[in-house]
């Protein structure tokens, strides 16, 4: 069975009215591909393909020509680039170890995809038949070492996707792979995207955003956590501006989540997070519960019967001599609302939800 995967979803956790669930956001920060690897320093060169709707069929462009130049010349709407050659992810995990520029030899080949090469079942009147700005919200992910068929494929899907009027959320992965515990709640190393940059552009932003269609822009700016780049983009609706800037909203909820968690009341953090936690000194968090001191006492400080999670039962018998938390206190908390979780809102400018509901 393959490995289950909550992913961070920006527009998603930008839109959030509550810091509830939202700590996946802690470990990314903004990224700017244009200050990590500026197309004017990057050395690399490469032959430049026309693709073919056949995918083994290509017409030779440009040959020994700079990322630059293609960007300037070559990249623009509709026309999207890939990597010719598959690498290997074997290869790939011995250039992402040694950065050795050896082991990328006979990976100079990229190509242009045109858009429409691909079919994309699509029903464009759907945003519109709902009277939204925009259609319901696409996501597509591609590796590294994604099969350059499969990134042809959803890197038209999401030129169709914008033409339609979907926004579309791109996360590029270094690769798939199991993380440890403590790897899944701390960022990974942020000098490896810039480098990745140098010898990938079809994965960085820059080129991907400017081969979608005329007009489209950053929803959320790109962010990364050092194993993952990912952004929002897409096109507005008319000439209506976007009142609420989302890339600020997203790190107005990380800083929520931070000041929540900083005080004690951030419920539902991943066990290892709340060890560690412990480890620096915030005894507001226990291993046995998810559960923060304060909330996790006003469920279980009373005598009254409650409902134990799966994590709180086996954690009950070394409650008592550890943190606590779950130990009832007859008559001290007995009046107070018993409660699973507090949901803290997020503070910040609002949204609209599609009913006029206000939303923060």
């Amino acid at each position: 069975m393959p490995e289950q995967r909550r992913a961070l979803n920006l527009y998603k956790t930008a839109r959030s009215v509550t810091v509830l669930g939202q700590h996946k956001v802690l470990t990314f920060q903004a990224y700017d591909v244009n200050k990590s690897a500026p197309l004017n320093q990057l050395k690399r060169r490469f032959d430049l393909y026309q693709g073919e709707k056949n995918e083994s069929r290509r017409t030779l462009i440009a040959k020994n020509i700079s990322l630059q130049e293609i960007y300037a010349n070559h990249i623009q709407d509709g026309k999207m680039l890939y990597m010719a050659q598959r690498m290997e992810k074997r290869t790939m995990n011995q250039l992402l170890a040694t950065r050795d520029e050896g082991l990328l030899e006979g990976y100079e080949e990229v190509a242009l995809v045109n858009s429409h090469t691909h079919s994309t079942p699509i029903k464009p009147a759907v945003a519109k038949s709902l009277g939204r700005s925009q259609g319901p919200l696409k996501v597509i992910i591609f590796t590294i070492i994604s099969p350059p068929a499969y990134v042809r494929m959803v890197l038209d899907r999401a030129y169709q996707f914008i033409e339609s009027g979907s926004p579309v959320e791109m996360r590029t992965r270094l690769q798939s792979q199991k993380l440890s515990k403590e790897e899944r709640v701390r960022a990974g190393d942020p000098t490896t995207w810039p480098w990745i940059h140098q010898y990938f552009p079809h994965l960085r932003p820059d080129f991907i955003l400017k081969s979608m269609p005329e007009g489209t822009e950053y929803f959320v700016k790109p962010v990364s956590d050092g194993r993952i780049v990912q952004w929002v983009m897409g096109k507005k609706a008319g000439n209506r501006t976007q009142r609420v800037d989302v890339t600020k909203r997203l790190f107005t909820v990380k800083a929520s989540v931070q000041k929540a968690i900083a005080e004690g009341q951030q419920a539902m953090l991943p066990k290892i997070m709340r060890e560690q936690l412990r480890e620096t000194g915030n005894l507001n968090y226990s291993t046995n519960t998810a559960l923060p001191r304060e909330q996790a006492r006003l469920k279980f400080g009373s005598d009254k019967p409650t409902t134990y999670g799966g994590e709180e039962k086996k954690g009950l018998k070394k409650d008592a001599v550890t943190d606590g938390f779950m130990v009832p206190t007859p008559g001290v908390v007995a009046e107070k609302p018993v409660i699973r979780y507090q949901a803290l809102p997020v503070e910040g400018a609002l949204f609209y939800t599609k009913r006029g509901k206000v939303k923060k």
